[in-house]
């Protein structure tokens, strides 16, 4: 399964961190291409997170070996003399892709195609990820916010909610669901609505 492991805007110097169910994860690239490989130097266990881009290729902080975009094989050993061999080594690295401002990745082969946005989403709909924040809850409260929609308008008043109209609808039919994110005034699986509810998305 695919899981947003970074924000694209995160990569504004190249090399950003991510995690995957507690697995420390490294990415880095240009925002164009990107590679999610294991979090530490397989030399000294450094976090690559604080490393850099050099030549396009994830550059250690600790001892300046270079690891290829893509591979993740080591293509450099600075301190090495010249003629002497290259150690075998590599970041172990996992599937990426880069969609709707985001890094996606997963820790095996993907069992599902990456999340497709549905096909009335077009290029009139602004698409931004926020600043990411660590929450101290369990999964299942942190979902239960997003299902109970019956707290949107008094909690949400001035986004999603409208406490004059304290039922709510609910649309389907792509399958991935989400809160707020039908825009205003459009017509989803056949209904039109005025204002943002409950809908299908990624």
């Amino acid at each position: 399964m695919w899981f947003p492991v970074a924000r694209v805007a995160d990569l504004g110097n190249g090399v950003t961190s991510g995690n995957i169910l507690g697995e420390e994860l490294v990415v880095y690239g240009d925002g164009r291409s990107v590679t999610v490989a294991e979090g530490f130097c397989p030399h000294r266990g450094v976090a690559l997170r604080l490393g850099q881009l050099s030549e396009g290729a994830l550059e250690c902080p600790y001892h300046g070996w270079l690891f290829e975009a893509g591979s993740g094989r080591c293509t450099r050993v600075p301190s090495l003399p010249s003629g002497r061999d290259r150690p075998h080594a590599a970041l172990r690295t996992y599937p990426a892709e880069i969609a709707y401002g985001l890094v996606w990745s997963c820790l095996d082969a993907p069992c599902l195609p990456l999340p497709r946005l549905p096909e009335y989403v077009d290029e009139t709909w602004q698409l931004g990820a926020g600043e990411p924040y660590t929450l101290n809850c369990g999964m299942r409260q942190l979902t239960e916010n997003f299902r109970d929609k019956a707290h949107f308008p008094f909690v949400h008043a001035d986004t999603m909610g409208d406490v004059a109209k304290p039922q709510y609808r609910s649309v389907s039919g792509c399958g991935w669901w989400c809160v707020g994110c039908v825009r205003v005034g459009a017509s989803v699986c056949g209904g039109s609505f005025s204002r943002p509810i409950s809908g299908p998305c990624v």
